[in-house]
């Protein structure tokens, strides 16, 4: 027999896995590919490669004429 019952649940995550671009899209953070790509708040800016809008996060300045937008600082010492 059926009952007219209804059940209210409030859904609550206390563990959330995901890949690199899926987490990215569940807690609002830039992916693996964008400026500050490490998504653990820490600070530490990627640089853009000349007519690409994926950014690596490299530790050194590259040497000679690299003169891109946003991305002219200096080495990062970690």
């Amino acid at each position: 027999t059926s009952r007219n019952i209804l059940f209210m649940s409030k859904l609550f995550l206390a563990l959330v896995t995901a890949d690199g671009p899926a987490m990215a899209y569940l807690n609002g953070l830039v992916g693996h590919s964008g400026k500050f790509g490490c998504r653990l708040y820490c600070g530490l800016p990627g640089r853009l490669k000349a007519q690409s809008s994926h950014y690596s996060p490299t530790l050194l300045k590259p040497s000679g004429d690299y003169n891109v937008s946003g991305c002219t600082h200096d080495n990062n010492n970690v």
